[in-house]
């Protein structure tokens, strides 16, 4: 009977160290995001999402607006100024971006055009 005992200790203790270490991996990884390569569409996808969860609104838009050069090429896209963008992100309306989470998929370049698969997953709370 004290074999079975140690046994379902032994079980039991393993079980604490992989929810500790779970834990441990779940809060040291949330600080972690950095910034990545951009030489692909998932790169400046990925990285347009953790420049705005950085708080980082000025790289974000620029994402966004792309280079100053390129105004009159190909088709115009009605985009909000700087300020209108960064409000948005402060705003209320924005809160619930905090419970959402975003899964970068494929990218496909074709001409000037990239297309980036992407999933969002929002909880309601």
């Amino acid at each position: 009977m004290i074999r079975q005992d140690r046994f379902l200790l032994g079980i039991l203790i393993g079980i604490v160290v992989l929810v500790v270490l779970s834990l441990v991996i779940f809060f040291a990884r949330q600080g972690s995001a950095g910034y990545g390569l951009e030489n692909t569409p998932q790169g400046v996808f990925q990285n347009y999402i953790i420049a705005i969860g950085k708080g980082d609104y000025e790289r974000a838009f620029r994402y966004i607006a792309g280079p100053p050069s390129s105004a009159g090429q190909g088709t115009p896209v009605a985009l909000p100024d700087f300020n209108q963008f960064k409000q948005y992100f402060l705003s209320e309306s924005a809160s619930q971006l905090v419970n959402t989470g975003v899964q970068v998929g494929e990218g496909r370049i074709n001409g000037d055009i990239a297309v980036v698969d992407v999933t969002i997953l929002q909880t309601s709370g």
